[in-house]
């Protein structure tokens, strides 16, 4: 029976020869596919970096333009600003000019006017008043008219 025991102990040795083939072949598979998945994971760590700083970057560019943007925006409305004061206080001015205008001309038909229509009644007066001493002459020289 040696030889039937040593015939299934070189069974049993063959098959454990295999299966430690097979285990040693499975956990070859097994560290390989970690090792390949660790670098494919690497490379989908390194290409989220990539994205990430490069969609980082051009958030940051934005907000640089949006911040200039406003800054310039900023700048505008101070000189719109400074506009409405400006066309406001012209207002004021052309108020005040206006409301001169209206003092000075009530001055002038108050005074002006009535000076003049004396004047010239007293010039249409005296004018009436020579032509009668001229018609009432007798020494006077005739009349280039006449």
């Amino acid at each position: 029976m040696p030889e039937n025991g040593s015939v299934y102990f070189n069974i049993a040795v063959f098959v454990i020869a295999v299966c430690a083939v097979c285990v040693t072949a499975i956990l070859y598979w097994v560290a390989r596919n970690l090792i390949l998945g660790s670098g494919s994971l690497k490379k989908l760590i390194e290409t989220v970096d990539y994205n990430v700083h490069t969609i980082v970057d051009m958030l940051q560019k934005s907000i640089d333009d949006i911040n200039g943007i406003t800054q310039r925006a900023g700048e505008q409305m101070d000189k719109v600003s400074e506009i409405m004061e400006d066309a406001h206080q012209t207002a004021e001015d052309a108020r005040q000019v206006a409301a001169d205008a209206k003092s000075t001309m009530h001055m002038i038909e108050t005074t002006v006017v009535p000076t003049l229509i004396s004047v010239k009644s007293i010039s249409a007066g005296l004018k009436k008043g020579l032509e009668t001493w001229r018609e009432n002459d007798p020494g006077a020289a005739p009349r280039e008219n006449e």
